[in-house]
């Protein structure tokens, strides 16, 4: 009978296997809050650009004497003239005039909500 000699070269299926199950559990863990790491930067982002959009508002009442219709309005007040775009694909329009108070306008997206000027005229 021949003399055999077994060598481990290597990993064997099974341990192959169990590593790549364990990367799979820790991934499907963490997915859920990269996904809200990424949604509240988005929130934070369009909330900044609301802010911007009401403060530039403003600007234009005290400019032209009236209230803007629509963002597309305050264009030419805004660097390179371009309107900010909320990074989920909202829309930003300006609230109703009857809501409009002595603090500021109000500018609202229509994914994550208003946000309004901190300047009272």
């Amino acid at each position: 009978m021949k003399n055999k000699r077994f060598y481990k070269l290597g990993f064997t299926l099974i341990e192959i296997m169990i590593v790549i199950a364990i990367i799979g559990i820790l991934a499907a863990m963490a997915m859920p809050s990269f996904k809200q790491s990424r949604d509240r930067a988005k929130q934070t982002k369009c909330f900044e650009f609301s802010a911007l959009l009401s403060r530039t508002a403003d600007l234009y009442a005290i400019e032209q004497k009236t209230h803007p219709k629509n963002v597309e309005d305050l264009k030419y007040l805004l660097s390179n003239e371009r309107v900010p775009i909320c990074p989920s694909a909202g829309v930003f329009r300006f609230i109703e005039k009857a809501t409009w108070d002595d603090d500021g306008i109000k500018v609202e997206c229509s994914i994550h909500g208003c946000s309004e000027s901190t300047w009272g005229g």
